[in-house]
């Protein structure tokens, strides 16, 4: 890659000034004179090509023709593709949902008697087992169970009337 101005088809003509007379691309082995603007473009799309080249060599690429040519089964052919645009909506919006839904779940719980909040605190912000938190308020385990039962359902009606 280094030597790319040797093997380039396109270049500058110049007179005994140093100033540009022409600017010349070959093609099919004739010199053509361009316009500044197609020459130009004509070398920002080499000096890409280039930087492509470049790259793909620095990181061992292959392209998709190279690899049918080695034979390579696709099942065998790992890509990180890119997610499209759909999943990303997707993504983005469930994303919405789930921090609508965290809202009206922190409401919900903070229109919970105190009591209710501290066994909904317990058992599931700080996963304290229902037999531990039984214990400690003094209740059996079935009527600690019976009162999660209540409060889930509390909060099962206060989320629908709010979503």
């Amino acid at each position: 890659m280094e030597n790319w101005r040797r093997t380039r088809n396109y270049g500058k003509i110049y007179d005994e000034n140093g100033q540009v007379v022409a600017n010349i691309i070959t093609a099919a082995g004739e010199k053509v004179p361009v316009s500044n603007d197609i020459f130009d473009m004509y070398a920002k799309m080499d000096r890409r090509e280039r930087y492509v080249e470049e790259r793909e060599a620095a990181l061992n690429w292959r392209s998709l023709d190279q690899l049918a040519a080695d034979k390579v089964p696709i099942g065998e052919i790992e890509g990180n593709t890119a997610a499209s645009a759909e999943d990303e909506y997707l993504e983005s919006e469930e994303e919405r949902v789930q921090y609508r839904l965290s809202i009206s779940l922190n409401e919900a719980v903070g229109e919970l008697q105190e009591d209710e909040r501290h066994l909904i605190q317990a058992l599931f912000y700080e996963n304290m087992s229902a037999r531990k938190y039984a214990d400690s308020l003094g209740v059996s385990l079935s009527t600690l169970q019976y009162r999660r039962n209540k409060v889930l359902k509390k909060l099962r009606e206060k989320l629908s009337e709010k979503i």
